[in-house]
C-alpha cells in the first residue's frame, strides 16, 4: 500500500493494488474502505492488503484525523463524515488517475467498512 494525495481529500489516502492485475486491461474494480472512528486508518493496512489481493484496487481514506496534545486521534462524527469520504474517493478514483491506479468504471463499487466506518 501506498499514501497517495488526493486533492478532494484531506489527508489523502492509502491505495493497495494487487501485486499482478487479474485483468487484461490493467484496470481493476474499486474497493472503498471506511475506518471506524476510534482506529486511525493505517491499522487496517493488512486488511487492505489482504483485500487487494482479491484483485481489487482498495482505497481508504485518511481524513477525519487530528491531534490532542500530540496524540493522534480519529472522529468522522459517527459515520455521518465517513459517507462524504467515501463519496469523495469514489468520485475522484473512477473519474480520472487521481488514486494512482486505474479503476474500471464499468464495474461496481464496493464499500465495506469497520464500525462507523
Amino acid at each position: 500500500c501506498s499514501i497517495v494525495d488526493v486533492p478532494v481529500v484531506e489527508g489523502g489516502a492509502y491505495v493497495c493494488r494487487p501485486k499482478v492485475s487479474p485483468f487484461k486491461s490493467n484496470r481493476l474494480p474499486l474497493l472503498v474502505f471506511s475506518h471506524g472512528d476510534a482506529v486511525l486508518p493505517g491499522a487496517y493496512q493488512g486488511l487492505l492488503e489482504q483485500l487487494a489481493s482479491f484483485g481489487f484496487a482498495v482505497v481508504a481514506y485518511r481524513s477525519c484525523q487530528f491531534s490532542v496534545s500530540g496524540v493522534s486521534l480519529s472522529s468522522c462524527r459517527g459515520g455521518k463524515a465517513s459517507f462524504f469520504e467515501i463519496l469523495k474517493l469514489i468520485e475522484a478514483c473512477t473519474s480520472n488517475t487521481t488514486c494512482g491506479v486505474l479503476i474500471d468504471a464499468s464495474m461496481n463499487v464496493t464499500v465495506v467498512g469497520h464500525s462507523t466506518g
